[in-house]
């Protein structure tokens, strides 16, 4: 997949500062630390600050890893198209998975992890390189992340990954329709854009055909 280089050298502070919280929490506490994890009774009875702090502490060092690999990679690579976007769909996504495990999964009592909030930089991601390339590449790293993941919903659990704590699905899919609701907000549409108009900036003579989001 490729997008713009034309911020290569900034360095995504955002997603490096996030991940090293992530490795920070998880050596200061341990392994999914009791007084962090989403954990519903305890939201009930007005701990909320759950809702935020369960997707920063993992289960054990595999999930850690896997997680702080995917902030790296695909954080990174949003972050230097736009800073804006990468937080819009950091927040939509936390959003999104909050209120799947709240609404659509009461049974789940206890939940950690980033995986969920991951999957919404994706449709961002995807749709820059889409603005940029119109590489048939792009439908397909989509058509693969979404069979991924209804794959992983019919099984019940992760296909790639075995950590201390169970994969959650619909958590993975909610975070990926929380990132195909951002494109919807202004911010992120005004990230994209402007990677779009990079590149047209460096091919003029192509510009007649570049597409132009508003």
């Amino acid at each position: 997949m490729h997008v713009s280089t034309h911020n290569a050298t900034i360095t995504p502070k955002l997603t490096c500062a996030l991940a090293g919280l992530m490795v920070v929490l998880f050596i200061a506490v341990g392994p999914a630390p009791a007084p962090l994890i989403y954990d519903r009774s305890a939201v009930l009875d007005g701990e909320w600050w759950r809702l935020l702090t369960a997707h920063l502490v993992h289960s054990d060092t595999a999930h850690l890893a896997w997680n702080v690999a995917g902030l790296l990679i695909l954080g990174a690579l949003l972050e230097r198209v736009s800073r804006p976007a990468l937080i819009t769909s950091l927040l939509s996504g936390l959003l999104a998975v909050d209120f799947t495990l709240w609404g659509a999964l009461p049974q789940m009592h206890y939940y950690c992890g980033l995986s969920g909030v991951l999957n919404a930089i994706l449709p961002p991601l995807l749709a820059a390189s889409w603005v940029q390339t119109r590489s048939p590449f792009v439908p397909l790293v989509a058509l693969v992340t979404l069979s991924k993941i209804a794959i992983e919903l019919a099984m019940g659990q992760a296909i790639f990954t075995d950590t201390a704590w169970g994969s959650v699905p619909l958590a993975h899919f909610a975070g990926w329709v929380g990132g195909v609701a951002v494109l919807e907000f202004g911010v992120c549409r005004v990230g994209l854009a402007g990677a779009g108009k990079t590149m047209t900036a460096a091919h003029p003579r192509r510009r007649a055909t570049q597409p132009r989001h508003g």
